[in-house]
């Protein structure tokens, strides 16, 4: 087997395998609920935090259809970003507001990736989640191990951790989130460090046909214009197309994109109308 066909194989399985696990990860689900996060994946506790960054792009067209996602390697890894670089151009070359739109949609939130497992009242499931934390649960997380740290304790041990309780509530741009220990220390099972997935291995989802896509997507959205209306859509509806629903329009829901400040799930919010939204 020549080298070459080696490293395409590779290529191909890496590119494989980033499709597979895009959806992979689960999200802090409405109301109140208990998660533990587990030590580090590689089973040492001075390997480093028991997460990773993250941030992916989700690029939709006029109807809403998402026509390419691309991780974020400015979110994920602290490197230059060639989606986001085309999306500031994009943003600059188009006059049309609805695109402008959905270009703002596409960028990247910071996400934070960790290893958890969700208690209910049976107790521990028996899998592991990939838990995907905005910014704010995750600064809590993060206030509070420290808080705990200060006195010897760490609250991702195994034996003598501490579950997290999260709260969510409200939709779109009112949603909210509050993060705090649980009241006592309980021990986890050692087994659930052998179904952790290597965070480090799960963000490796760059691949050249993905980032073109991605890329050419944001392109489109630049030299493109909201489509006319059919015209048995009245006259106040007209004015205002990207409100109008259906395939004819511009609506810039996102899914799964969600505002970097707010820590808010845009993917019922229409877009239109918020053009002085701070990023």
């Amino acid at each position: 087997m020549s080298k070459s066909l080696l490293d395409m194989l590779k290529s191909k399985q890496k590119e494989l395998s980033a499709r597979k696990s895009r959806d992979n990860t689960v999200k802090i689900p409405n109301g109140s609920s208990r998660w533990r996060i587990l030590p580090h994946w590689s089973g040492d506790e001075n390997a480093g935090l028991p997460s990773h960054d993250f941030g992916k792009h989700f690029i939709k067209d006029f109807s809403g259809e998402v026509q390419a996602v691309y991780i974020c390697t400015a979110k994920t890894f602290g490197d230059a970003c060639p989606v986001c670089d085309a999306i500031t151009k994009a943003e600059l070359s188009t006059a049309d507001e609805n695109a402008k739109n959905l270009l703002k949609g596409a960028k990247a939130a910071q996400r934070y990736l960790v290893n958890a497992v969700q208690r209910t009242d049976k107790g521990y499931a028996s899998e592991v989640s990939i838990l995907e934390l905005p910014s704010g649960p995750f600064d809590d997380v993060i206030s509070l191990a420290a808080q705990y740290a200060s006195d010897g304790i760490n609250i991702f041990s195994l034996d003598e951790g501490y579950d997290i309780v999260f709260n969510r509530e409200g939709t779109g741009l009112k949603t909210k989130y509050k993060a705090m220990l649980a009241p006592r220390s309980t021990p986890v099972d050692k087994s659930y460090m052998a179904k952790a997935a290597n965070l480090a291995d799960y963000v490796q989802q760059e691949y050249e046909e993905a980032k073109t896509k991605a890329i050419a997507a944001v392109g489109s959205l630049a030299s493109a214009s909201t489509p006319m209306l059919p015209r048995s859509v009245s006259a106040s509806s007209a004015a205002t197309p990207a409100r109008v629903t259906g395939k004819a329009t511009a609506s810039a829901s996102v899914s799964r994109a969600e505002d970097d400040a707010l820590d808010v799930d845009l993917s019922e919010v229409d877009l239109s109308g918020l053009d002085g939204l701070d990023e």
